[in-house]
């Protein structure tokens, strides 16, 4: 029995720096799948930092994730021991958090690792939801303006004192995908 042909998506991304050093997020955008990553450094980041991480592991997932006899949880821990692999990196170094969507004509299939977030917006009768990932903290639902607004919270709290946070200002990256 052939497999039933992926539904058709848009994919919106945005993106936001944290300060002036480039944003160590990535995304992966493919045909029938999109991953977030927020890359984080190591204690002591050298030319290995979370970007270059974020980069490596974003270039495996794009490799696997496209193929949907593996779930998620094996494409997510495969990409990451090629990338160990294939650097000879140890516990405790550059790291990632993920999150990630696949949908094929009838499902749509997501996975988070870390603090990044997979949500659902809007739907309604005879539309599906929009899907969206999201790295960065208190983030939600659109794509550039979405940022903005987190940006503007994160300024106006400083201090992290209405929204817990560990700094001032992360990286910001999201994804959204609308079914059409």
């Amino acid at each position: 029995m052939a497999t039933p042909p992926a539904r058709v998506a848009q994919v919106r991304t945005a993106h936001r720096a944290a300060g002036a050093d480039p944003s160590q997020d990535r995304t992966v955008v493919l045909p029938t799948a999109v991953a977030v990553l927020d890359g984080a450094p190591a204690p002591e980041a050298a030319e290995r930092d979370g970007g270059w991480y974020a980069e490596q592991l974003a270039g495996e997932l794009a490799d696997r994730l496209g193929d949907t006899g593996l779930d998620l949880r094996t494409v997510l821990a495969d990409s990451i021991a090629a990338v160990a692999s294939a650097h000879r990196l140890r516990p405790g170094g550059s790291s990632s958090t993920v999150a990630m969507l696949r949908w094929s004509a009838d499902r749509a299939e997501g996975l988070v690792l870390g603090d990044s977030s997979l949500g659902r917006a809007g739907g309604g009768p005879g539309r599906p939801a929009d899907l969206v990932g999201r790295t960065g903290p208190r983030g939600g639902t659109g794509s550039g303006a979405v940022l903005d607004a987190v940006r503007a919270a994160e300024t106006d709290d400083p201090d992290g004192r209405r929204w817990p946070r560990s700094k001032r200002h992360d990286d910001q990256s999201l994804a959204v995908v609308s079914w059409v």
